[in-house]
């Protein structure tokens, strides 16, 4: 076969690769993003941020609770209409209710019959035994029989077919995965001239895009027919919720469509010697005067598609066609400074004219580098943009500064304040927890700038639900949570662990929960993994770690000295006087592990009440956390010289952030942090809250060691 007739077969095959391309592309966003509980659920939160998606939302509660639960209700029905409505709007609201997508999507996932995530009413029995202690006017309100209905509306079995569809996906985007590899390694095997099928790959990426871009419309068109005209939604609202859980889909078509538009301007006008202009006016000339009929019809329709698109989504017509314009201006000057480079083309034959082909190609090779490479940062920019910062992704590290700054390198560990997390495994953005206290992760916790992590950890057997190893667990757990959460709460929880099935043929490993890893778990060697990562790319910062065991301290140990941060942990002496950052940094032991209940007896782990002292933690409201009680000893003895401030007001069963916005505040933090120090005459090295991200944690701290 000669070199035309294995281009030609080259082409051939990439025309495929673009339909084969977008085809994965869908699977891909599909499988990780609509049969993925935890990416699913993200996606329904965000599609409750809208009014509009929250009215019709707080309208379908009040049918279902005069509907479904209490028919006597529909006397009251604007009533509870404007109450669900202020309910909805609340972060409190969106975090259950994403809990109870994800518990949801997961158990018809799954296909988990046996998991306590299908037992709803065990959950909505808890929260109406938090709402009856938060706000016992409204909460002793709620009927006994509400407890009842519940259970009616949770008497439902896992869908089948759903399970079968989510392996199907899976199977079917590793597949097309695999094919679309083996299409792009044949066409560059098969083809004569590999750096031209490159630029024809660039036009496989624009048609590829393109197709999903049109797939993408059409099918919400289509899509949401039948729920409009059902009356279940408007298509404004539908369009809101399609968009929330699919607009990603698109912006990814956009970038496909993006990198072809450049890889394949770039590579032709080398190649070529003709500018990109030239061709566009080229292109214009041929289109307003075709030279068949086909042609022509081809034109009018486009035109017609094009200005309906126009007109019927304006704003969404303008985003693509301003990005495309962004996107083929990057690629004309990409070309042009190509075109400098590269020797001009010439009409000479014989050797010399091969030999400026060759050098042609070469300058076409480095174009398309530099133009995947421009993309690629632009990719990696945008993505940076969007997860919230360098840091997370371990391109950044620190400078010379020690926790961030300079200032703090040659003052002693108890000199310099410690942004802190209660609760820190108990995380919104985390699967399964129903009752969060923090916002994000521990890995984001860290990469935001929390340097202190205090967690419980216990026995538990893994599997589709967590089940709570009580055997291996410490028995005080139970009549610990009695005391913070009341007698309801403890046996309503136990009514969830009791419908799940204990998992057999697994062995109880090492988790983060509070007291009842039923209602949230996180494996510690999650935790583990993500600080080892921090310590990794973070060579000069210090954190702690606190950890409430209710397991015994030899087994935490092994789990961070099997995840490699033996080498970091503290050594030293362990108070009273203390090494600077700036030495702990410099000796790499820049780790401080510390139990709240067994007394460790190795010397890179020890007791934490051996070295610091602290605040009460139990306060029922702000009015207890601004008295000057709250600044009481607690646990630690009065000669120890950390000092661990506890500012967050318990609301058990469920954590709120409206409240730490007030007391994380900068006037509030502030201020209880100088009461205390004065009070026990002691300089404040941890500050604990809820929810870090509210208030004013950070500033409050770097207020605190500026003035030190």
């Amino acid at each position: 076969m000669d070199s035309k007739g294995r281009n030609r077969w080259a082409d051939l095959i990439l025309w495929i690769v673009a339909i084969v391309l977008a085809a994965t592309t869908v699977a891909l966003y599909v499988n990780s993003n609509l049969f993925n509980s935890a990416r699913f659920a993200d996606h329904a939160q965000e599609s409750l941020r809208e009014p509009d998606v929250r009215e019709v939302v707080s309208d379908r509660l009040g049918d279902f609770v005069v509907d479904e639960l209490a028919e006597d209700a529909v006397a009251v029905r604007p009533l509870i209409d404007s109450v669900s409505g202020v309910v909805i709007e609340s972060a409190a609201f969106q975090r259950l209710f994403r809990s109870a997508v994800l518990q949801t999507h997961r158990a018809l996932i799954e296909g988990d019959s046996d998991s306590a995530v299908l037992t709803i009413a065990n959950v909505g029995i808890i929260v109406s035994q938090g709402l009856r202690q938060l706000a016992p006017d409204i909460g002793n309100q709620i009927p006994e029989s509400f407890d009842d209905a519940l259970l009616q509306v949770a008497s439902f079995k896992s869908v089948r077919g759903l399970s079968d569809a989510a392996r199907a996906s899976h199977n079917l985007s590793v597949y097309l995965v695999i094919l679309t590899l083996l299409l792009l390694a044949a066409a560059f095997v098969i083809s004569a001239d590999r750096l031209r099928s490159i630029g024809r790959l660039g036009i496989s990426l624009i048609l590829g895009g393109g197709l999903i871009v049109a797939g993408y419309f059409i099918a919400r068109f289509f899509a949401l027919r039948p729920v409009v005209n059902g009356g279940v939604v408007d298509r404004h609202v539908g369009e809101l919720i399609w968009d929330a859980f699919l607009s990603n889909l698109l912006t990814i078509a956009i970038l496909m469509i993006g990198l072809g538009v450049v890889l394949s301007v770039v590579i032709d006008g080398v190649l070529s010697g003709v500018r990109v202009q030239d061709r566009a006016r080229s292109f214009v000339d041929r289109v307003q005067s075709p030279e068949s009929t086909r042609a022509r019809v081809g034109w009018a329709l486009g035109t017609v598609a094009f200005g309906l698109w126009l007109a019927l989504a304006p704003l969404e017509a303008a985003g693509f066609v301003l990005t495309m314009g962004g996107v083929l201006v990057v690629a004309v000057g990409l070309q042009e400074l190509a075109l400098i480079a590269a020797p001009a083309p010439s009409a000479e034959s014989g050797q010399a004219a091969a030999e400026l082909r060759g050098q042609r190609k070469k300058y076409a090779r480095a174009a398309a580098i530099g133009a995947i490479g421009a993309m690629i940062t632009v990719t990696i920019v945008g993505a940076i943009h969007v997860g919230g910062g360098l840091q997370s992704f371990g391109l950044v590290r620190s400078t010379g500064a020690c926790n961030g700054d300079e200032q703090l390198c040659d003052r002693p560990l108890n000199s310099v304040a410690i942004a802190a997390t209660h609760n820190s495994m108990s995380v919104a953005s985390s699967p399964n927890w129903l009752f969060p206290s923090q916002e994000e992760s521990i890995a984001s916790q860290l990469s935001d700038g929390i340097h202190g992590l205090l967690f419980d950890v216990y026995y538990a057997y893994p599997g589709r639900r967590v089940y709570t190893d009580t055997v291996r667990s410490s028995p005080k757990a139970r009549s610990e949570m009695r005391a913070e959460f009341g007698d309801q709460f403890v046996d309503a929880a136990d009514r969830i662990r009791r419908s799940i099935s204990k998992p057999e043929g697994v062995d109880p490993e090492l988790f983060m929960c509070h007291g009842f890893c039923e209602l949230g778990a996180t494996k510690l060697n999650e935790a583990t993994s993500a600080l080892r990562t921090y310590m990794e790319q973070n060579p000069r910062e210090v954190v702690f770690v606190v950890i409430e065991d209710y397991v015994p301290w030899q087994d935490i140990a092994e789990y961070f000295e099997r995840a490699g941060l033996r080498k970091y942990a503290y050594d030293g002496p362990w108070g009273p006087e203390w090494p600077t950052l700036g030495e702990m940094i410099d000796k790499n032991k820049r780790l401080m592990l510390m139990t709240e209940k067994e007394t460790p007896t190795i010397p890179w782990m020890h007791n934490a009440y051996e070295s610091v002292q602290e605040t009460p933690f139990h306060f029922s409201n702000i009015e207890q956390l601004r008295a000057p009680s709250s600044c009481d000893e607690e646990r630690g003895s009065p000669e120890n010289t950390l000092f661990l401030i506890n500012n967050w007001v318990d609301t058990a069963p469920n954590p709120r952030p409206s409240i730490a916005r007030r007391v994380n505040s900068q006037a509030f933090l502030s201020s209880r942090i100088a009461r205390c120090e004065k009070k026990r005459n002691l300089l404040a090295s941890l500050i604990a809250v809820d929810f870090y991200r509210e208030g004013d944690l950070f500033g409050v701290v770097d207020d605190l060691n500026a003035s030190r």
